[in-house]
């Protein structure tokens, strides 16, 4: 995949991000109203957010639905190229989206939050540690 691709990728999951983000700090105080919907764009921003890492470092995206495998070979990525340190937060993230998006289960004030700090941790991570040189990629993706 080329730096582009790695690109759009990275301003797709900054969208998903942004709108989290709106939806939990511009509809307080009844942003329990969204909260599954807060949750599920955090889990997918990062899975993005992951893809534009891979992208970036020039490994192909599999394609395949099952993220906990595409966690694990993200993981073995990350770890030949240096710091996988940011792992933990897509892991869990994606080990909660089951529970967000496929379950009757009640999603609490706790489960948003923390859906949202480890997306943030992800974020930051991955933009520090891979991403940064991308900053200078012209967005001309016509």
């Amino acid at each position: 995949m080329s730096r582009i691709e790695a690109s759009k990728l990275r301003d797709k999951a900054g969208q998903m991000r942004q709108a989290m983000i709106s939806l939990f700090y511009d509809s307080k105080p009844d942003w329990r109203r969204f909260s599954s919907g807060i949750a599920l764009l955090a889990v997918h921003s990062a899975i993005l957010l992951m893809d534009a890492v891979r992208a970036e470092l020039s490994s192909p995206r599999k394609g395949h639905w099952e993220h906990h495998e595409s966690v694990d070979e993200f993981h073995k990525l990350c770890k030949s190229k240096g710091d996988s340190a940011g792992i933990k937060h897509i892991r869990w993230l994606i080990g909660y989206k089951h529970k967000i998006a496929y379950t009757s289960d009640r999603i609490d004030d706790s489960h948003v939050n923390a859906a949202i700090d480890h997306a943030e941790k992800f974020f930051t991570w991955a933009n520090r540690e891979y991403l940064k040189e991308l900053q200078g990629v012209e967005e001309n993706f016509d």
